[in-house]
């Protein structure tokens, strides 16, 4: 009886414990399906994620293969997910140093190999796979469950082409900076080289002067060297404003229909005193009916002469220096052909750079501001011409031919020939002021003016100037616009206040010679503006076209 209780107690602890056993599986088969779901619904939420946002995202599995590709990925490699999955990245994310396109080790690789977040080497690119190429960067990063297993890898990438091409172009402007500062300090040394030179001779000259009065061959010798001088270094101002009108765009043409000869002259007869001093033969060969240009007449001579005067002065010992003029076409090719220094393969462009000097020019003690042929480029280029420089080398000479379109009119009137006008008829003896701070300037012109007949009051300032004015009664005032108390200006607007001063003529003699300059003067009642440094004949020639003496009145 006792057995039998104790059996039948057995089998009920059994199926209570039998119960429990399948409650409890009941519920771990339940909190796994949980499980499941939440892992799909987080998995699901991971590729969503990953598809959604802006970089390219690529995930392996242990072994390297791909498991997943984002569309940013699949756009950028051109592959899609379906032909990529299971694939080795190394086939599907082709990478290549950009400089030498040698392969590149692969992240991925790197982070099975090492368990660690790679990064790539800058300046990589990737190779799509229909060949296309894109600048990257990259991060690859170990997935890892709790316990530090390794269960893949995820890559991310993203594209940088816009941003290496704006370090390419910093480059190359902080390059292009580097090279204008390099040119800018030269430029500056050769400018000092080239001022001191005729400053040291006008030194010499002004000495040779004050010890020559018993001997007039000194004293002209002397004086031949100041006029040189002082045209040299007017030549090298001129140059450096001409330099300064092109690059803001202040040159303006003053185009008329013109026989290339009269340009030819004009470039020839300037270049005489240089050609004196050098044995070279200079030979011209042009056409026997000069071709016609719409064209700027003293810009046109201009380019001439700087092309003739580079070719003298780089043409070592006895040289050859040949302008040659044809028509070809529509256009008139003139070339100046020498037999000197010549230029090296590299720099055949870079000579029409702005402070450009080869380097056998730049070590002539006459090599010039290298401005010259910068002017030359930027005046034909603005008569709708072009320029090119030829040469085989070193010391094989060089050759530079300008092209300019032909007139349209062929039979168009030229402009005047100004090379047979009449001299300027000689002037009548006049009353000039010259007012003007700088004292020995001022005093040079009064004994100038003096010498050819004119009776002269001199200034240096503009109160100064008033003063005289009201006694002396000039019929000609020369005035510097920058002096102290008052400057040119206010003394001009003072004079024409009165009526003996609207009947002066008024010249501005300034060292400021802009467009903006000559009209300010002129809207403060100057009749004329003269920019220094002026000829004697330049003031000569104006004062001869002014009314004879007593017929300012009215």
């Amino acid at each position: 009886m006792l057995l039998r209780f104790v059996s039948k107690a057995t089998s009920v602890n059994n199926f209570v414990a039998l119960n429990q056993r399948i409650a409890q599986l009941s519920n771990e088969v339940a909190l796994r399906r949980q499980a499941q779901r939440a892992a799909l619904e987080q998995g699901e939420l991971l590729r969503v994620t990953l598809a959604s946002i802006g970089d390219a995202v690529i995930t392996t599995d242990i072994r390297g293969n791909i498991t997943f590709m984002n569309p940013i990925a699949e756009a950028h490699t051109q592959c899609p997910l379906g032909l990529a999955l299971g694939r080795p990245i190394e086939e599907v994310f082709v990478i290549r140093d950009e400089e030498h396109g040698k392969p590149v080790d692969n992240p991925v690789r790197r982070v099975l190999r090492e368990g660690r977040i790679v990064a790539l080497a800058n300046h990589t690119v990737l190779v799509s796979r229909l060949g296309e190429i894109l600048p990257i960067e990259d991060t690859a990063a170990p997935i890892k469950v709790s316990n530090g297993e390794l269960l893949g890898v995820v890559l991310v990438f993203h594209e940088v082409a816009a941003r290496r091409r704006l370090e390419r172009d910093l480059i190359r402007q902080a390059e292009a900076l580097r090279e204008a500062d390099r040119r800018k300090d030269e430029f500056l040394a050769t400018l000092a080289h080239e001022l001191r030179n005729p400053l040291a001779a006008l030194s010499a000259a002004s000495h040779l002067l004050a010890k020559s009065s018993q001997k007039p061959h000194l004293a002209e010798l002397a004086r031949d060297a100041l006029q040189r001088q002082v045209a040299h270094m007017a030549h090298l101002l001129d140059a450096l404003l001409d330099v300064a009108r092109i690059t803001h765009g202040r040159v303006h043409l003053t185009k008329e229909y013109i026989p290339l000869q009269t340009c030819i002259d004009a470039a020839l007869e300037t270049i005489k005193p240089l050609l004196a001093t050098r044995p070279h033969e200079l030979s011209v060969e042009l056409p026997q009916v000069s071709p016609r240009v719409h064209a700027d007449r003293v810009r046109v001579t201009q380019i001439l002469v700087n092309l003739l005067t580079n070719a003298i002065k780089y043409t070592d010992a006895v040289g050859r220096v040949r302008l040659r003029v044809e028509t070809v076409g529509s256009e008139v090719v003139i070339s100046v052909q020498d037999t000197g220094i010549g230029i090296p393969p590299e720099d055949l462009d870079r000579v029409f750079e702005m402070f450009s000097q080869t380097r056998p020019a730049m070590h002539r003690s006459d090599g010039g501001l290298g401005i010259g042929l910068s002017l030359v480029r930027s005046l034909v280029q603005m008569h709708g011409g072009s320029v090119r420089a030829h040469s085989a080398g070193i010391g094989q000479g060089s050759e530079f031919v300008v092209r300019l379109p032909l007139a349209l009119d062929q039979a168009a009137t030229a402009g005047p020939d100004h090379r047979n006008s009449a001299e300027p008829k000689r002037t009548s003896a006049r009353r000039i002021l010259i007012a003007d701070d700088n004292e020995d300037g001022a005093i040079t012109w009064a004994a100038l003016l003096e010498l050819v007949g004119h009776s002269v009051r001199v200034a240096h300032n503009g109160r100064k100037a008033l003063e005289i004015a009201e006694t002396f009664a000039p019929e000609v005032a020369m005035i510097d616009i920058g002096m102290p108390e008052m400057n040119g200006i206010e003394v001009a607007r003072a004079l024409r206040s009165n009526a003996s001063g609207r009947r002066m003529v008024l010249i501005a003699v300034s060292g400021w010679g802009q467009p903006q300059d000559k009209q300010l003067a002129l809207d403060a009642g100057f009749d004329f503006h003269l920019t220094k440094p002026v000829e004697l004949e330049a003031i000569e020639a104006l004062l001869a076209s002014m009314p004879q003496p007593g017929s300012f009145d009215g």
